[in-house]
């Protein structure tokens, strides 16, 4: 299955996975074996686990840290190198992942573990643990699933086909040969029914901010009933330092990305877009823009 797709640098963000030929809804797309599996149970034996979870804990990390690390350790070779080619993200400027650094590197001190593998040193062990932490499905490490970009408006959806833990990307919407392959970063079905602010908010956990059609149009999830125009086919403008942007779904400002913070929001008459009426009816376009209720006024509101 991975010859139906082809690995190339994108316009904008660096690699990313694309068709190599045309799929139909329910076609699969993608279905690929994992480089790296973490299963403790499933782990080899070995003579240095004790040690290094003495070192998490003098250095004040998770035990549970020590898991991965030996699963990687026991994988192959050519597996080991395909993981520390994937997207690492930078090191967080942070006390916890000092005190990480700092246990990776004693690990290496630790004579029953480098003899048992001589290759390893601190700086693999640290990649590997950021590379993990970014592009895990799971439990588990894939070399061209991790590739696929994220979109709120994605073209296939994945799941596991066997026991051996094959991950399978299968076509949701017509695929054409070219196109660039996606799925929801953070899961489907009711994440993707978020308002794009309350989306950016999940996503920002992964360090990005999305610029998918939806992200980067009108917020059609936040249609509201228009307070000046009475229209239901209003949607929220968003204000960034840099001004307006995305008003009517066009660009605005120099600013192309609109703010995670709801309180920015305004109700934006949408009567001109949709041609409604003029006049009083639709009220006043010079008139200044109606705030939207805090949800904290709305709620007292009804409990009155």
């Amino acid at each position: 299955m991975v010859d139906n797709v082809v690995l190339r640098e994108t316009e904008s963000w660096g690699l990313g996975l694309f068709a190599k030929r045309a799929f139909s809804v329910g076609e699969t797309v993608l279905c690929e074996l994992p480089l790296l599996t973490i299963d403790d149970e499933k782990l080899q034996t070995d003579t240095y686990t004790d040690q290094l979870i003495a070192i998490t804990e003098q250095c004040g990390i998770d035990p549970d840290t020590v898991t991965p690390i030996r699963a990687f350790c026991h994988s192959p070779e050519d597996s080991r190198a395909k993981i520390l080619q994937l997207y690492c993200p930078p090191e967080p400027p942070s006390e916890a992942f000092r005190a990480v650094k700092t246990a990776c590197t004693q690990f290496c001190s630790v004579s029953a573990f480098t003899d048992e593998h001589p290759w390893v040193n601190a700086a693999d062990l640290i990649r590997f643990l950021l590379v993990f932490d970014i592009n895990c499905h799971g439990n588990a490490l894939f070399n061209l699933s991790t590739r696929l970009s994220h979109s709120c408006e994605p073209n296939t959806f994945c799941r596991t086909e066997t026991e051996a833990g094959d991950l399978a990307y299968i076509a949701i919407r017509d695929i054409k040969d070219g196109d660039l392959l996606s799925f929801s970063y953070v899961g489907g079905g009711s994440f993707l029914l978020l308002p794009t602010t309350l989306r950016r908010a999940r996503l920002r956990k992964l360090d990005f901010v999305c610029t998918c059609s939806r992200c980067s149009g009108p917020d059609m999830m936040r249609t509201l009933r228009c307070p000046k125009c009475s229209e239901c086919s209003c949607v929220p403008t968003y204000q960034e330092a840099a001004g307006w942007v995305e008003e009517d779904g066009e660009e605005q400002s120099d600013s192309p990305r609109r703010s995670e913070d709801a309180s920015t929001e305004e109700a934006q008459c949408g009567t001109g877009r949709d041609g409604g009426g003029e006049g009083e009816e639709a009220g006043s376009t010079e008139e200044e823009a109606a705030p939207l209720p805090s949800p904290a006024s709305s709620a007292s509101s009804q409990e009155e």
